[in-house]
């Protein structure tokens, strides 16, 4: 059967929302540590919140290593707004100034930092751990902004804030004297007002509550690469499963939500812990958040009070944010060479669980989903390696870095085996819980776990761009002495892949899967067979990463809205005084870069040729 390359034509007809759609995203991992003379190892933080007036005060005892014997200065980073009182060196005070830096927070916004110089004492040895102690004060209020987009939103940012309606600190703020990407351990003292509760990393280790408000104390005891804290007014819900406290902080108004989420944290802290190994942590918390969010933290998830409420359980949420406590917060992305996390926490939690649980057909179709994504969304201008990928902040990176990585995942899964994959991944958690690994630490576990050299495998799939476009053409069944022989060609559109994809054929006798060679644009295919084929289908199932025909993709409002080339058609004469059609055509046009034109100028050639979106009603 050919799959001819024509161009589909889709007219959509009617009115159109353009609303806004929530999406998970993880908290953006610190970057690297560059190499210093020296190391954060510990910090021992004692912090006092004020909601009502935004006001943090706190002291950080750190344990520092020096690394050479020339370190002269320690450059640590502070929130703009914080203010450094003191610094202690053996109880006696240390020189020290601060400039601000501009660091980028996202496309969008810009963080600024201060940079806290301290001048260290002469002669300090070698491998010297040095007991530091900063006292900061000051505020922190950025209150959340809505971000937007046409088909995809990210979750409202703030580089921190300290509020009535809740705390949100997290790497971003740099709301505690810190190097960036570096691995400490940590312990905690939060005190919050009367009735409010602290939730961050690692294990809660004691709780007093009086009427001038609520201490808590955390301990981090595995190396992370930074610390979140989060406060509010909560009620916490807890339970055990084996060894792990799961426990929900709800807003009042949401805390009869809290078995259900209770009841599915348990399910997938079952079902990650058989695929994974042992749960990293001793406790997982699903916290309610006052601005909308989906962030994952170790040991717990932030989501925003409109996720909570629409009983937001599924894998691709709740699940998803799980599977982070072992990929990304216990084994650690390191960002210099690239962002495989969230590829792999895609395919574990939005795709392999549906598998599990649902089965292969809704596999497959899943599969379809990511294929039509991907395009949907990329051409030749949008397109990069997923080694390139860092973090989601447009349509295309979620395709490349969420999408075309999970199904990098899912080949490479078929190549090597599920026994050895699944050992892959453990062996992968075992021996960098609480490091940094990248891409090329990722093969090599999978190499050494398989005994398979893959390097041709990553490659070809993480380093390069694009995907395959592949054609079935000139079916043929000839009769043979025994049967039947099946020929075919196989054609790849450049660039070529190195490609093994399956050739399913359909007889009266069943199903038969011959998976094929594929390297060149051409390539013969000649099958004997007994019985005489009925359908010959080229990859069905969508088991190989491939970009799909126009033909092989439904009609949406994305596909729509994606191509360079479409038009937006206004009715002329609008029934209305408002313009609304004419008025949101123009919106489109700004947003999306279309061709905009009135019913009257429409040519009907065009709609052969173009993408075409018409506004209006039956007239």
């Amino acid at each position: 059967m050919s799959l001819k390359k024509i161009r589909d034509i889709r007219i959509l007809l009617g009115f159109v929302f353009l609303g806004i759609a929530f999406s998970l995203l993880t908290t953006p991992p610190a970057p690297a540590q560059e190499d210093s003379p020296y190391r954060i190892l510990h910090h021992d933080l004692e912090v006092d919140l004020y909601p009502p007036i935004h006001k943090i005060i706190a002291r950080d005892k750190l344990k520092v290593r020096l690394l050479s014997t020339s370190v002269g200065i320690i450059t640590l980073h502070l929130h703009q707004d914080l203010k450094v009182e003191k610094v202690l060196f053996n109880r006696r005070p240390l020189n020290f100034t601060s400039i601000t830096i501009t660091s980028a927070q996202s496309e969008e916004t810009e963080a600024k930092i201060r940079a806290i110089k301290i001048f260290l004492p002469e002669g300090q040895p070698r491998d010297e751990v040095m007991d530091l102690e900063i006292s900061y004060r000051g505020e922190i209020y950025d209150p959340p902004k809505e971000s937007a987009f046409l088909r995809f939103v990210a979750p409202s940012q703030t580089t921190g804030i300290i509020g009535e309606e809740g705390v949100y600190l997290s790497a971003e703020t740099h709301w505690y004297p810190d190097l960036p990407g570096t691995l400490a351990t940590f312990r905690l003292v939060a005190k919050t007002p009367a009735d409010w509760e602290a939730v961050s990393q690692g294990d809660l280790v004691s709780r007093k509550s009086d009427p001038q408000g609520v201490q808590t104390v955390w301990k981090v005891g595995r190396p992370t690469d930074a610390l979140a804290l989060v406060a509010g007014p909560f009620v916490v819900n807890t339970q055990k499963i084996g060894g792990v406290t799961l426990s929900t902080y709800f807003f009042k108004e949401d805390a009869h939500l809290s078995d259900e989420y209770l009841e599915a944290s348990a399910r997938y802290l079952e079902t990650y812990s058989r695929l994974l190994g042992p749960y990293p942590f001793s406790r997982f918390a699903v916290v309610e958040n006052f601005f909308a969010s989906g962030l994952g933290f170790p040991s717990f998830t932030l989501l925003g009070s409109q996720v909570i409420k629409r009983h937001y359980v599924q894998p691709y949420s709740l699940g998803h944010e799980m599977v982070h406590c072992w990929i990304g917060n216990h084994v650690f992305n390191d960002t210099r060479q690239g962002n495989w996390v969230e590829g792999l926490t895609t395919y574990l939690a939005n795709y392999y669980y549906d598998e599990l649980t649902q089965g292969e057909e809704a596999a497959r179709e899943h599969r379809r989903r990511m294929l039509v994504e991907y395009s949907t969304y990329i051409n030749e201008d949008s397109d990069y390696p997923i080694a390139n990928f860092q973090n989601k902040t447009t349509p295309q990176d979620n395709a490349i870095g969420y999408q075309k990585t999970a199904m990098v995942f899912h080949m490479l899964r078929r190549q090597v085996g599920d026994g050895a994959f699944f050992k892959s991944l453990r062996n992968l958690v075992k021996d960098y819980g609480g490091k940094q690994a990248s891409w090329n630490e990722l093969q090599a576990v999978f190499e050494r776990s398989t005994r398979q050299d893959l390097n041709g495998f990553f490659r070809q799939w993480v380093k390069e761009k694009g995907g395959p476009l592949l054609s079935l053409e000139n079916v043929q069944i000839l009769k043979a002495d025994q049967g039947y022989i099946l020929q075919a060609t196989i054609i790849q559109s450049p660039p070529l892949f190195d490609l093994h994809p399956p050739l399913v054929i359909e007889s009266s006798k069943g199903r038969i899967i011959k998976i094929l060679d594929v390297r060149k644009a051409q390539e013969q295919v000649s099958i004997p067979m007994k019985e005489k084929p009925i359908l010959v289908q080229l990859d069905p199932d969508h088991h190989i990463f491939r970009r799909l025909h126009r033909t092989e993709m439904p009609s949406n409002l994305n596909l729509l809205l994606a191509d360079p080339e479409k038009i937006v058609v206004y009715p002329a004469e609008e029934a209305t005084q408002e313009k609304v059609h004419t008025e949101l055509a123009h919106r489109i046009e700004k947003k999306e870069k279309a061709k905009v034109i009135s019913d009257r100028q429409l040519n009907p050639e065009e709609i052969k040729t173009h993408s075409v979106f018409i506004l209006g009603g039956p007239g």
